[in-house]
């Protein structure tokens, strides 16, 4: 027995004309061509940075900027890849965000402690698949991926790399983990040509700081006795006698110790003179005066550290100063005659 289906809907040749326009249009992305790429031999290189050593100790304020890791590493040849296409898509960079960026610089990630806070240390790493360039240093990898267009269809896998571990800013103590930045590659049309790993570069850093033993620091300049104005000053910049003090430090051996002052001043005094606190029974017509401990005076206000001991090998010291009220006026009111200063400490 035969089933015969009988269709009852005629297909008229506009109809048909219709259908094979849709059918055609609905193909014809199907007859371009892919950019394709593959190894005409061997295959990707695998770019191994282990045991990255650094010093473990930095001075807490080491200045940004400062290299503390630069290292070159060439990949052998490994493969050769054919494009259909001369001009293949390339592509570089971090398949993920490794970290934050620093600032507007798209070569340099922050270097995160293991507990998530900042280490004051970023990375770059540069690469070069020129042989003869031995220090890369035009390109980097990004994230997001850097994508171009090369003009050629044949490479080689062959290359160089190079890592660099910068100070930028505050240095913090704690553990680094560089196998987070393992993530980076580079890939034509999506065949991956190089991937990079760190390996064994768990590093351990010490910030080389001080502690205060007393944050304030008192300094009375008047004898028992007091200061009788008549006899100790005898006109502009006459002055009274030193009395020494001392910052008392407990610091990390080896650290060196730099320092700052800050104050209100006399106008006119070219910021070395403190102006007297304004106060009831305040004395006028004169201000006060730090000197370091070779008896220099000691200008305020200045944006710059300055050194005072370097390379600290005890842990109990102390930065040496000394005081002394300054005549500025013709006349001196006695009264009473305190004046503030802060100091800042950096560990350069």
């Amino acid at each position: 027995m035969k089933i015969k289906i009988i269709s009852t809907y005629k297909v008229t040749s506009r109809e048909t004309l219709l259908l094979l326009v849709i059918l055609i249009a609905a193909f014809v992305p199907s007859l371009s061509f892919a950019k394709t790429c593959s190894y005409a031999s061997g295959g990707p290189a695998l770019v191994s940075f282990s045991d990255i050593s650094i010093n473990s100790e930095y001075n807490k304020n080491t200045a940004p900027g400062t290299i503390i890791f630069d290292r070159s590493y060439h990949s052998s040849h490994s493969g050769q890849i054919t494009c259909s296409d001369n001009y293949p898509d390339y592509s570089e960079g971090f398949a993920t965000s490794p970290s934050t960026l620093v600032g507007s610089d798209i070569c340099l990630f922050n270097v995160p402690l293991t507990n998530g806070k900042n280490s004051g240390i970023g990375i770059k790493i540069f690469y070069d698949l020129k042989n003869n360039n031995t220090t890369p240093n035009n390109y980097c990898m990004e994230y997001p991926k850097r994508t171009s267009t090369a003009n050629k269809n044949n490479f080689s896998v062959e290359g160089n790399f190079r890592i660099q571990l910068k100070v930028i800013g505050e240095l913090q103590s704690g553990e680094i983990d560089l196998s987070r930045f393992s993530n980076a590659g580079i890939w034509w049309n999506n065949i991956e040509a190089f991937s990079l790993e760190f390996s064994n570069t768990i590093i351990n850093l010490h910030s080389l700081s001080c502690d205060l033993n007393t944050p304030d620091v008192p300094v009375s300049l008047s004898p028992a006795a007091g200061i009788n104005s008549d006899i100790t000053f005898k006109g502009i910049n006459s002055t009274s006698a030193l009395v020494d003090f001392n910052i008392g430090l407990t610091c990390d051996p080896g650290t060196n110790v730099a320092i700052r002052f800050e104050g209100d001043t006399v106008s006119g005094s070219n910021n070395s003179i403190l102006k007297l606190t304004q106060q009831n029974n305040s004395a006028s017509g004169v201000g006060v005066q730090i000197l370091d401990k070779n008896k220099n005076i000691i200008p305020l206000n200045q944006p710059d550290y300055v050194l005072q001991l370097s390379n600290i090998q005890q842990s109990a010291t102390s930065l040496n100063f000394s005081a002394r009220y300054i005549q500025t006026e013709s006349n001196v009111t006695p009264g009473k005659a305190d004046a503030d200063a802060t100091f800042y400490l950096s560990f350069p």
